[in-house]
């Protein structure tokens, strides 16, 4: 039980990380770009700053 919270622990900043990075896209698409509001907007731009994080991590090559 003890590594599965360890294990989640190790996840949560990704996690955390995507979630800023997807509310600054959305923030910027909605407020400067002048793009409606909606959840299929937010989960794209929360999926974007996902894939930031993985491209950061792994790098592209």
């Amino acid at each position: 039980m003890r590594e599965l919270i360890v294990e989640l622990l190790l996840r949560l900043p990704k996690l955390i990380l995507a979630t800023v990075v997807g509310l600054v896209a959305w923030a910027i698409t909605t407020g400067i770009a002048g793009s409606a509001p909606s959840a299929e907007l937010w989960l794209l731009c929360f999926l974007g700053g996902g894939m930031f994080v993985l491209l950061v991590q792994e790098g592209p090559i």
